[in-house]
C-alpha cells in the first residue's frame, strides 16, 4: 500500500539496532526523522505509550480460560 511505496523494500538491516523496541515506538523515530530530513521540525516528543511487556502477554498457568461465545 502506501506505507510500503514510501518505505521501499523491506530489508531487516535495521533490526538488530531496533530489538527490543516497540513498533509504534520505532514508527514516531522514522516519523521524526523524515520531518527533520525534510527541514521541517519535528514534531514534539510524545510520551512513552505504556505497553504491556512478553511476560505480560503469556497465559497464566492455573487461569480459568472462558469460551468465546461461538464455542458455547
Amino acid at each position: 500500500g502506501e506505507w510500503a511505496a514510501a518505505i521501499g523494500p523491506a530489508r531487516g538491516s535495521c533490526l538488530p539496532s531496533m530489538a527490543g523496541q516497540h513498533v509504534l515506538d520505532v514508527a514516531d523515530l522514522l516519523v521524526d526523522a523524515a520531518e527533520t530530513a525534510a527541514g521541517r521540525p519535528a514534531p514534539e516528543p510524545r510520551p512513552k505509550a505504556v505497553r504491556p511487556t512478553p511476560d505480560a502477554l503469556r497465559p497464566v498457568p492455573d487461569a480459568v480460560v472462558l469460551p468465546t461465545p461461538d464455542a458455547l
